[in-house]
């Protein structure tokens, strides 16, 4: 609800220490942004449209994959996440 990017940035850190938790947000994510968008194409007024566009819920489902891709070739586990949280700093 808050855009608070410390909370944002503590919750990054607790879920990178954990095995099996950062596939477990990435998955539960992808769930939601896939229900996200179909959400906006039945409903043209829906809740969050003022705070999310339909395009930028498509280029942040985009950037998941991307950030998936990234963490599955080894790169800085947190460094992908914290830029994923920075990209939902909208509103």
């Amino acid at each position: 609800k808050r855009n608070d990017l410390v909370q944002k940035f503590q919750f990054v850190e607790a879920i990178e220490k954990e095995d099996g938790e950062v596939e477990l947000f990435l998955d539960s994510l992808t769930r939601y942004l896939r229900k996200l968008v179909f959400e906006y194409m039945k409903m043209p007024r829906h809740a969050l449209l003022g705070r999310f566009t339909l395009e930028d819920l498509v280029n942040l489902f985009e950037f998941l994959e991307k950030s998936r891709y990234l963490i599955d070739r080894n790169v800085n586990r947190k460094l992908v996440l914290e830029n994923l949280m920075l990209l939902t700093e909208k509103g």
